[in-house]
């Protein structure tokens, strides 16, 4: 999910393999398919460690309608399908909660953290909001500037660190 521009879960179970054009995954989000503007579909480079994971965990492409990763199946009700990717979330949070606490990581770490870090890792490589703001799939930049707002100021307080730095460094003996 995060290689994938921060997909959410549902996203990530609703790809098929008809979203796969060469060499990009192209996908609407869930949550902006319910909207009535018009939206630009979300369009991932497809990675070699993106491919490695569909080919180690995804199903085997029958046809374009096939879903890529093996949770739904066609005719499920949305009860059945929203059930299923609640389920799955829910497990996933475990497993990055165990991750994190063997890595003394102490913050709540859930799903939402992908897409948290594939903005956060952009705007700290020095990508331009603009572009961010595209990849995450907001139809407004404004959006994705307070969201990233709360990155900013812990950015901040990390780098006003370095002004008193000195008071650490250890004068050496003469």
């Amino acid at each position: 999910m995060y290689l994938c521009n921060g997909m959410n879960v549902k996203d990530m179970c609703l790809l098929k393999y008809e979203n796969i054009k060469g060499e990009v995954l192209e996908f609407e989000r869930a949550k902006t398919a319910r909207t009535k503007r018009k939206v630009e579909p979300i369009r991932v480079t497809i990675t070699e460690e993106v491919n490695d994971i569909i080919k180690k965990w995804g199903n085997e492409m029958k046809n374009g309608k096939t879903y890529i990763f093996p949770v739904l199946e066609a005719g499920l009700t949305p009860v059945r399908e929203r059930q299923l990717i609640q389920q799955l979330t829910q497990v996933i949070n475990c497993h990055m909660k165990t991750i994190a606490k063997t890595l003394n990581i102490l913050n709540d770490v859930t799903t939402y953290a992908a897409r948290h870090s594939f903005a956060t890792v952009l705007q700290r490589s020095g990508v331009g909001t603009e572009f961010i703001s595209e990849a995450l799939g907001h139809s407004n930049v404004k959006t994705t500037q307070n969201y990233l707002a709360g990155f900013e100021d812990e950015s901040k307080r990390e780098t006003i660190k370095a002004l008193t730095a000195f008071k650490n460094v250890v004068n050496p003996q003469p």
